[in-house]
C-alpha cells in the first residue's frame, strides 16, 4: 500500500532535506548530499558505482532492487531520478502520482513522451517537478561573459566540442545516443542564457554503420544572436571551443580537462572562475530544494520540455532536410484536448463537404421522396453539429499549473 501525501506542496521545510535516488547515483551527487548537515539520504533504489565507499559515505541508507519501498516513507522530501530505463521511468510516474516531489537528471533517452506523462501528473495532483542541471564550466563562463561589458550585445555564438573516443577506434564516430545527450545539455546553456530558440536546422556529416563523424546544429529566434553547434570525436584531447561575437568585440574560449584560455579581440586575457563540480551540485540540489518549498525559479519543468523538444527536432530537420519551426506550448489536459480537437474538426469538414455533394448527387435523382432528402440533410450536418457541442467541454478540461500561475498573476 502506497502513502497519500496531502497536497500542500510549497511549504517551507527549512533547511533540512530527505533524499532518495532512483537509479544511478554519481560519486559528485552523493558527496554532495553526505556534505551538508541537514541533508540526509534515506534510500537508494540501484547499486552504488564503488559499494566500499558509499558505504563509508552514507552508511544508514537503505538499498532496493525496487521502487515500491518509497511508497511506504513518508519521510522522503523529494526523490532523485537518475536513469533512463524502462522500470526506473514506470517507478517514477508511481512515486509523482503518490505525490513525492522529482528531481530529474535529464538523459534524452528517457524521451519527450515520458516528461509529457509526468507533466500531467504533475497537473493532476500539483506534486513539484524539477529539472536537475547542474552548472557547467561553459556556462559559469558564458554567463560571465555576456554579464561583462567587453563583447555588447551578442550577435553570433559557435560552439564546437571535440570529445575524445576510444584509442581502438582508427576513425572517431559518434553515436546518435551520444549526439543527443550532449545537444540535450548544451541546448539548457544557450536556451537558459541567450533566449528561446524556435528555428532548428541540423546536419549528419560522414554517417555510416559504425556511426557519425561530425553533427551540426543551428538554433534561430526572433531578435537573438544564431547558435551554432558542432559536435565531433578525436582521439586526442577533447576540446570545447567557444567562439563569441558581440557589438563590441569577439571573444574566444578554449577549454579543455587540464587548461582553458580566453582571447578577446585577438588578446588573451585572465579567464574568468570556473566554479568546482562539486559547489555547482550543491548549489543546484539547494536550487531544487527552494523550487519544492514553493519559490520558483529557472530551469522549471517547462524549460526541460522545450530542450527536449528542441533535440526531437533536429531528427526531424535531418530526415527533410530543412530547418524546423518550433510552437511551444505547456503540456495540459486542455492543450491535448485543443490538438485533438483541432485535427478531428479537420476531419468533420471534410466528410461534411463530401456529403453534401452526396446529398446534391441525391437530389439530383429523379423519384426521390421528401422524406428521403429531409433526413439526408439532417445526415450531412449532424456530424458537424455533434463535434460543435463538444466544443463546449474545453471549459471543463485543466490548464497547466504553469498557465494556472499565469491567469492568478494576471488577476492580481
Amino acid at each position: 500500500m502506497g502513502i497519500n501525501r496531502p497536497k500542500n506542496f510549497g511549504h517551507d521545510i527549512g533547511m533540512s532535506m530527505n533524499w532518495a535516488i532512483l537509479g544511478n547515483v554519481e560519486n559528485d551527487l552523493l558527496r554532495a548530499i553526505t556534505k551538508e548537515p541537514d541533508w540526509q539520504l534515506l534510500h537508494l533504489v540501484g547499486q552504488p558505482p564503488n559499494a566500499a565507499e558509499f558505504q563509508q559515505l552514507a552508511p544508514q541508507v537503505a538499498i532496493h532492487s525496487s521502487w515500491e519501498p518509497l511508497l511506504t516513507d513518508d519521510h522522503i522530501d523529494a526523490l532523485i531520478v537518475a536513469a533512463s530505463d524502462a522500470t526506473t521511468l514506470e517507478a517514477a510516474r508511481h512515486v509523482a502520482g503518490a505525490g513525492i516531489p522529482l528531481i530529474v537528471c535529464p538523459e534524452y533517452e528517457q524521451g519527450a513522451g515520458w516528461i509529457y506523462e509526468l507533466s500531467l501528473i504533475r497537473d493532476d495532483t500539483g506534486v513539484p517537478l524539477v529539472p536537475f542541471l547542474p552548472a557547467s564550466g561553459e556556462f559559469a563562463v558564458l554567463k560571465e561573459l555576456l554579464s561583462g561589458s567587453d563583447v555588447g550585445k551578442p550577435v553570433f555564438l559557435q560552439w564546437e566540442r571535440i570529445i575524445q573516443q576510444s584509442a581502438a577506434s582508427k576513425l572517431p564516430v559518434l553515436k546518435k545516443s551520444e549526439i543527443n545527450q550532449r545537444l540535450l545539455a548544451d541546448v539548457f546553456v544557450c536556451r537558459h542564457l541567450l533566449g528561446n530558440f524556435n528555428q532548428v536546422t541540423a546536419v549528419h556529416t560522414g554517417t555510416t554503420e559504425q556511426g557519425i563523424s561530425v553533427a551540426n546544429c543551428k538554433l534561430g529566434g526572433n531578435d537573438l544572436p544564431e547558435f551554432d553547434w558542432t559536435l565531433r570525436g578525436t582521439n586526442e584531447t577533447p576540446i570545447s571551443r567557444m567562439t563569441l561575437q558581440g557589438e563590441k568585440g569577439r571573444v574566444v574560449l578554449t577549454m579543455n580537462e587540464e587548461d582553458r584560455s580566453l582571447l578577446v579581440d585577438g588578446t588573451e586575457v585572465p579567464s574568468p572562475t570556473v566554479p568546482i563540480r562539486m559547489e555547482a551540485v550543491i548549489a543546484e540540489l539547494r536550487r531544487c530544494q527552494r523550487f519544492i518549498e514553493g519559490k520558483r525559479s529557472k530551469p522549471d519543468w517547462e524549460e526541460l520540455t522545450r530542450m527536449f523538444e528542441t533535440v526531437d527536432a533536429t531528427h526531424r530537420s535531418i530526415r527533410r532536410r530543412r530547418t524546423i519551426d518550433l510552437y511551444f506550448e505547456a503540456t495540459s489536459e486542455r492543450n491535448q484536448f485543443k490538438t485533438q480537437m483541432t485535427a478531428i474538426g479537420c476531419g468533420v469538414l471534410c466528410l461534411t463537404l463530401v456529403m453534401i455533394v452526396f446529398a446534391m448527387m441525391l437530389g439530383a435523382m429523379p423519384g426521390i421522396p421528401k422524406w428521403v432528402m429531409h433526413v439526408a440533410r439532417v445526415l450531412v450536418f449532424l456530424p458537424l453539429f455533434i463535434f460543435l457541442i463538444l466544443q463546449g467541454l474545453y471549459f471543463v478540461t485543466r490548464p497547466s499549473i504553469d498557465e494556472r500561475a499565469e491567469e492568478g498573476s494576471c488577476e492580481e
